[in-house]
């Protein structure tokens, strides 16, 4: 049988638990939330174009690229009438200065998204060309220009950063109530040793 002391000493670590365990469950299926809605909007904080009945979108993960670090170019392309394309061909050229530096082969996109990884060798502007094989309206081509600008590694400190997303914002939310549950049971501890003396 435990005495009334054990009990309370019990609660007090069983409480904190349960309830790290709770928050830890509704991040979780909040994340779950996000990723599953995330693809059938638009990608927030993207340059956006719309040229005929093609709206196309472009975004850079980091916001800032920096040279010789991988980067991700996020693309999104749909109907002026917000309609989600499936399987558009486009080919993607990037050039810095007007001169070329990578062209893919025809790529088909499907259900309006594309991420395209690319690494940059140098600072500076450059050129992201995204050319679309109208299949849809009027069979012509379409080319959408978004200008990308590449950073150092020393200037990317310098740039505006994005703000907090929500998984940013869980990770603060997770380890503020770890502290906190750690500062409970260490609080009351030091007091229960206290008592004892």
């Amino acid at each position: 049988m435990m005495s009334n002391r054990d009990r309370k000493y019990f609660v007090s670590l069983f409480v904190p638990m349960t309830l790290l365990l709770l928050l830890w469950f509704l991040l979780f299926i909040s994340m779950t939330l996000v990723e599953q809605r995330v693809f059938a909007d638009t990608i927030k904080g993207a340059i956006r174009q719309r040229i005929g009945n093609y709206d196309m979108e472009m975004k850079t993960l980091p916001a800032n690229p920096v040279t010789n670090t991988n980067t991700k170019i996020q693309l999104r392309i749909g109907s002026v009438e917000g309609d989600e394309l499936v399987d558009i061909p486009i080919v993607i050229r990037l050039s810095k200065g007007g001169s070329e530096l990578t062209r893919t082969n025809p790529v088909s996109v499907t259900y309006g998204h594309y991420t395209f990884p690319y690494t940059f060798n140098q600072t500076g502007i450059y050129s992201l060309d995204v050319d679309v094989y109208d299949t849809s309206y009027n069979s012509q081509n379409i080319t959408f220009t978004f200008p990308v600008t590449v950073v150092s590694p020393f200037m990317s400190f310098f740039t505006p950063s994005q703000p907090l997303n929500v998984v940013s914002l869980e990770i603060v939310l997770v380890v503020a109530s770890i502290s906190g549950v750690v500062g409970t049971v260490y609080i009351r501890r030091k007091k229960a040793r206290a008592m004892e003396s």
